[in-house]
């Protein structure tokens, strides 16, 4: 009979968060009992949809704005634009 042990060091890093309002704390507390989970476990998949949301590359946002604008013709609203909107309504 051969006998080992297996050791798998997975170093577990923790966050700590001060200063939750009580009502967001509630609500976390409710959310991660609907979804049978801990509180601990519900933030860590919050946390993990968040880190695994698709960022955004602002210039290269900005440039595909810019091409597909002069494409079709279309100028900037401006803020004079946007300000006579306000204080006409939008339809």
């Amino acid at each position: 009979m051969v006998a080992f042990r297996i050791h798998l060091d997975f170093a577990m890093r923790t966050i700590t968060i001060k200063g939750i309002p009580d009502a967001l704390y509630k609500r976390l507390k409710q959310r991660a009992a609907a979804e049978h989970r801990s509180l601990n476990g519900h933030v860590i998949a919050l946390l993990q949809q968040e880190a695994a949301r698709q960022t955004i590359d602002v210039k290269a946002w900005l440039e595909e704005t810019a091409r597909l604008r002069k494409r079709w013709g279309i100028k900037p609203v401006t803020m004079a634009e946007i300000d006579a909107a306000k204080r006409e309504g939008r339809p």
